[in-house]
């Protein structure tokens, strides 16, 4: 926190008891999505794909092969994967946003 720009800090309303909280959340869904167990199946499914944090996987190529491949056991029909700019943190962020809708249509 000392490190961090006072004014900006205020802007977004963080002290170090809300960045605890959010740093907690966010280390919480990273944990969730790397033990998620799928169970069932849907009738189709749609996978809109980044390139990976880099705890999960190494690279698109090792994500695509290691992970998301194996969605295809959830779904009774072929999963149709849909490949999208930017990482997983950023692709809803206003530069990639746009290109996720699109393949969305």
């Amino acid at each position: 926190m000392s490190c961090a720009p006072p004014d900006r800090l205020e802007i977004l309303s963080i002290d170090k008891a809300r960045l605890k909280k959010i740093t907690e959340v966010t280390l919480s869904f990273g944990t969730a999505g790397r033990y998620y167990e799928p169970k069932g199946a849907v009738s189709a499914m749609d996978v809109f794909w980044v390139t990976p944090l880099l705890w999960v996987a190494k690279d698109r190529k090792e994500w695509m092969d290691t992970h998301l491949s194996k969605w295809v056991d959830f779904s009774n029909e072929a999963p149709r994967f849909h490949e999208c700019a930017g990482v997983h943190s950023k692709m809803l962020n206003a530069e990639f946003v746009d290109g996720v809708a699109r393949k969305m249509r």
